[in-house]
Formats: C-alpha cells, sequence, structure tokens
C-alpha cells in the first residue's frame, strides 16, 4: 500500500502523533509531524491512515487533528477498562481492536484518538510494545497510592524550601559583646 502524501498517526518515543507521508520505502516511512519536525518512522507504528492529502496539508492535518480530538471527547477510558474487566477479557490488545470493543467499528479516527487516550492514561492500561493490557484493579490502586505519597512529598518538599528561604530571610542577631 503506498502512503506517499497521507496522514498517518503513529508511535514514536511512548506518545502518539499525526504526520504526513513524505515519501515511503520498504522499511521506513519519511514522515513531516504537525510542528514540521521530519521523522523516519517504521511502517510497524502506523496506528492509523487517515488518507490521502489533496491541497493544504497543514489544514487537512488541522482538520483531521479537529475529528480525532471530537472523537477523544468522548471517549471514557475508564468505562473501557471496567467493560473488560467485568468481561474477564486482561488480554493484551491493539489500539484498532479496544476501538472496535469500543465504538463498535475502527474508523481511523476512533483508533487514532484511542491511542492518544491510551498513551495518557498509564493508571488503567499498560503498553506493553504496540499492544495495551488493562491493569487490574490492585496495580491501579497501588499506582493511586504511589501517586498520593509522591504529592505528599512534593507538598513537605515546598514547605521545607518555603521554611528554609524565611529563615535565610532574617538578619542574625548581633553579636555578644565580649
Amino acid at each position: 500500500m503506498d502512503l506517499e502524501r497521507c496522514i498517518i498517526s503513529y508511535l514514536s518515543a511512548n506518545e502518539a502523533h499525526l504526520g504526513l507521508v513524505v515519501r515511503s520505502g520498504n522499511d521506513r516511512l519519511q514522515v513531516k509531524s504537525e510542528n514540521e519536525r521530519s521523522e523516519r518512522v517504521a511502517p510497524k507504528y502506523l496506528v492509523a491512515n487517515h488518507g490521502p492529502v489533496s491541497g493544504d496539508e497543514t489544514a487537512a492535518m488541522r482538520a483531521v487533528r479537529g475529528r480525532i480530538e471530537s472523537v477523544r471527547e468522548e471517549l471514557d477510558l475508564e468505562l473501557l477498562w471496567e467493560t473488560l474487566l467485568e468481561a474477564g477479557e486482561a488480554a493484551e490488545a491493539s489500539c484498532a481492536d479496544l476501538a472496535r470493543e469500543y465504538f463498535g467499528g475502527e474508523r481511523p479516527e476512533q483508533v487514532a484518538a484511542m491511542a492518544f487516550a491510551l498513551l495518557e492514561d498509564p493508571l488503567h492500561f499498560q503498553r506493553k510494545g504496540l499492544m495495551f493490557l488493562p491493569r487490574s484493579r490492585e496495580q491501579a490502586a497501588e499506582i493511586l497510592e504511589l501517586r498520593a505519597k509522591r504529592a505528599e512529598k512534593a507538598l513537605l518538599r515546598d514547605a521545607e524550601e518555603a521554611w528554609l528561604g524565611e529563615v535565610l530571610k532574617q538578619t542574625p542577631p548581633a553579636p555578644l559583646p565580649v
């Protein structure tokens, strides 16, 4: 399948991106990302093909981004997570599989929205390569507890820094005459 001049969603550095395929080779795609940066992407990291572009590339990418964001707003990952746990489906699944489970279909913007949302929510789903695995309730509770402890430590550290700053601002007492 020739992907040149197609807008794609892809995974790179533990993030989902949107870009335009400038050139496609056998083992790599040359992609111009939304921020105009050029990247080489292996085809296996392709999440969704949003179709070819004719005309203004920037406007087309903005339109695709808008459709993805619109779908993403209606996405409730916690509901999907609960559904999968209750059904006993704790197996690895692709973004397309999870989109099919949640939306009942797998249009490119649905698959891309799923990928963007899953990567932003490590509480309910764990990434394993290109697949995602729902975490158990116990794992999610541990992560929440760890986050609470980190937040508590950060508050304590901020309070200590504020106290130290106040102490250092004070002028020392005059030396006692001898």
